[in-house]
């Protein structure tokens, strides 16, 4: 890991990630580590610096990713600990220097709507996530007052009968 601290930015949608990324990039002299794609529609990005630069990137790219969309969460880790680009998308090696590079693995939102429509993985995703999930699904019949007030079992099963009608195996 060595001396350059790392800054987290995780959103809900891939287009806030992308300007988030862009605008951090941007602010200040960072390099971006990678962009993980979490599933449910979550993404990370995730930059290296100095702790200066990395905290005025992790700020901008958040202003600049909740114009477009909702920002889940931020950090910065000042000095990371040995060992922590394992969790940190190092396993992607191609995928360090560019988000652009063809051997990262990024998923279609086809994809994630499918992966996180099975009855299993819905019960695993807290409250606040299936909320996010289902406000973002187009067409989906529970009204966002709603949603905000939702129980985790009403909401995987409004979520599973709305896959359910547009013909996606949930099994």
């Amino acid at each position: 890991m060595g001396e350059k601290s790392l800054g987290i930015i995780e959103t809900l949608g891939l287009v806030p990630a992308i300007e988030a990324a862009d605008t951090a990039l941007k602010t200040a002299d960072v390099t971006l580590e990678s962009m993980e794609m979490a599933g449910a529609g979550l993404v990370a990005i995730m930059m290296r610096g100095d702790v200066s630069s990395v905290k005025a990137s992790v700020d901008a790219g958040k202003d600049a990713a909740e114009r477009l969309g909702q920002v889940v969460s931020t950090t910065v880790i000042a000095r990371p600990a040995e060992g922590l680009e394992q969790l940190s998308g190092a396993e992607h090696e191609n995928c360090n220097d560019s988000v652009k590079q063809d051997a990262c693995p990024v998923e279609t939102t086809e994809e994630v709507n499918i992966e996180f429509s099975k009855a299993e993985q819905l019960q695993e995703m807290s409250v606040v996530v299936l909320r996010n999930i289902a406000r973002e699904l187009d067409g989906f019949t529970m009204p966002r007052k709603e949603i905000r007030s939702a129980r985790k079992s009403n909401l995987i099963e409004s979520i599973l009968k709305y896959y359910q009608k547009r013909g996606v195996d949930h099994g």
